[in-house]
């Protein structure tokens, strides 16, 4: 990720690593998930810090180039089937793979689908996504919900809401019971 439009990719990188902080994106079949994990001495400089990520991302060309790095990125298995070398992320992955196989949620992004990608086209699903009425904060650790609540309503309280998407329709996924014995 490049940080905010608010400042250089240097300077989001620098702050990052000033607060310690552990700062993820991860796009899951029906939700975008990010996370910033800092120290609570940090909670002032870490929350304009996302503010900024959340309503001004910066959306270049590299942000595209590395999400198709990932989509290209496979799980390394035997001819069994069984994951080498791996943690635990990967397992589910690999989890998630075969139950929803054949299945909407179960497609992932191809490295092709990435060349018709633009940054316009980013920009355009942020817009359209990430408002504030289409999305969830969480905040967890050792801090008072009461100062929590304010500092929260003073940094997003004048982000306009926008219009939510219409929920897509996805079929229900078919279970059916397959053993796997590996040894």
């Amino acid at each position: 990720n490049s940080g905010p439009t608010t400042m250089s990719p240097e300077d989001f990188k620098a702050t990052l690593r000033a607060m310690t902080a552990d700062y993820s994106v991860i796009l899951h079949n029906e939700w975008t998930e990010i996370n910033l994990n800092v120290p609570k001495e940090d909670l002032n400089t870490a929350l304009k810090l996302f503010t900024e990520l959340l309503q001004s991302p910066k959306i270049t060309e590299g942000n595209i180039k590395s999400a198709e790095a990932k989509a290209r990125k496979s799980i390394d298995v035997d001819e069994n089937g069984v994951i080498i070398d791996a943690n635990i992320n990967v397992a589910v992955e690999k989890f998630h793979e075969v139950i929803l196989e054949g299945h909407v949620l179960g497609k992932k992004p191809m490295s092709g689908n990435f060349n018709v990608l633009s940054i316009s086209d980013v920009e355009a699903f942020k817009d359209s996504y990430l408002i504030p009425n289409n999305l969830t904060i969480s905040v967890s650790g050792d801090i008072f919900e009461g100062q929590i609540k304010d500092k929260i309503k003073t940094k997003f309280g004048k982000w306009s809401k926008g219009a939510v998407p219409a929920s897509i329709e996805v079929p229900k996924v078919k279970h059916e019971k397959v053993k796997h014995h590996y040894y």
